[in-house]
């Protein structure tokens, strides 16, 4: 009822473009609002920006104090495009923060998907490549908020955090066939809830796969059973959801500045993604804590939505 409550009447935003190497995440919002009866303003990247151009001082100092509160700030490890957060970094997310807490106020925002990249040195792309600490503090606000203009997973973070069990934007990462697990994780925003302890900030030098640089996010997800909803759309437009169940177990993980986790899933690794890929998701799924699958399942029976459990 919650997760059905928080999709009735809930508006996700949608601002700038789909990236051209990622079609998948493509969609029709009005396909969208007739599916899950929400609404999808369409944003400009000047929305945000002019809400930036407002901020004050003392609001700056107020965000830093609360990011300064809230993540870890280590020495770098080993890649070479990580290093201690800087104060610029610090700065430069605290103002961003605070003109997305004024975008969500001013649009009345249940969630956020977007991409941006800007001409470069542009004060759009300084904005626009500086979302990720205020996302992930929103997140665990119950704003979903993700990158990569990715509407469907936005819908799927918006599900899991009405469970409360979560809700991180992730995908698939690469594949270790010797102990048979998976990296699952994503730069960008994250659900702070769901952290394993603290979460980290660290400066990068540059950002992975995209333009701009500076304060990214990285935590481990919580040891234990985890959930996967993706929302993909079949041949004739309809949305489906496809879900899994695996484990979080503790072990290294790169240190890039980028959140990660050891996915394990049975019957094998190995086999549950080669099942998982012949569902036809997108690249995309939200990721939360806990065995929930049959849970969601129910919440796409009501939405009379086709859903799959790879098991």
């Amino acid at each position: 009822a919650k997760v059905l409550h928080g999709l009735k009447g809930a508006r996700i935003g949608l601002m700038g473009h789909v990236l051209e190497a990622m079609y998948d995440m493509h969609t029709d919002p009005t396909a969208v609002s007739s599916a899950f009866g929400l609404h999808v303003p369409l944003l400009e990247i000047e929305d945000v920006v002019r809400l930036y151009n407002q901020v004050t001082e003392t609001e700056i100092e107020a965000k830093q104090a609360l990011i300064c509160q809230e993540f870890d700030m280590p020495d770098p490890k080993s890649d070479p495009v990580t290093r201690k957060l800087t104060q610029e970094d610090l700065r430069q997310a605290a103002h961003t923060a605070v003109a997305l807490d004024k975008l969500v106020e001013t649009y009345k925002l249940t969630g956020l998907a977007y991409y941006y990249e800007g001409e470069e040195n542009s004060i759009q792309r300084r904005v626009a490549t500086s979302f990720i600490v205020g996302n992930s503090i929103l997140n665990a606000q119950g704003v979903p908020m993700c990158g990569e203009f990715d509407l469907k997973t936005c819908i799927a973070m918006l599900i899991m955090d009405r469970l409360n069990i979560g809700g991180s934007f992730a995908e698939f990462h690469p594949f270790d066939f010797a102990e048979d697990f998976i990296l699952v994780g994503h730069d960008g925003p994250h659900h702070i809830a769901i952290a394993d302890g603290k979460p980290v900030l660290r400066s990068l030098t540059k950002y992975h796969g995209k333009p701009g640089s500076g304060a990214s996010v990285e935590f481990k997800i919580k040891e234990g059973p985890i959930t996967m909803l993706g929302i993909t759309q079949t041949a004739n437009g309809k949305f489906r959801f496809i879900i899994g169940e695996g484990e979080s177990r503790k072990g290294p993980i790169p240190p890039t500045g980028n959140t990660n986790t050891r996915g394990f899933f049975q019957p094998s690794t190995r086999d549950f993604i080669k099942k998982w890929v012949m569902e036809g998701p997108t690249h995309h799924y939200a990721l939360g804590v806990g065995h929930h699958a049959e849970t969601i399942r129910k919440i796409a029976d009501v939405l009379g939505i086709e859903s799959v459990i790879v098991r």
